[in-house]
């Protein structure tokens, strides 16, 4: 079973502008641009609420584990 962030391949067509403002910000944030891609990409499924959240880890007994 394939983990629900698998690397896909996808085209990124956007404008110029869009691209050259994801760059800068993923070199703020020390990510590649595929990276900080799918940053925005999660955190929009999630503001949205299209994106489930990850199953409970049953080994863990509290939040206070992380």
């Amino acid at each position: 079973m394939s983990s629900p962030w698998s690397r896909r391949s996808a085209s990124c067509c956007g404008s110029t502008r869009a691209h050259a403002a994801l760059e800068r910000w993923a070199a703020d944030d020390l990510r590649s641009i595929n990276g900080q891609i799918e940053f925005v990409l999660k955190e929009a499924l999630r503001t949205a609420g299209r994106l489930k959240e990850r199953a409970t880890d049953p080994y863990r007994t509290s939040e206070d584990d992380e």
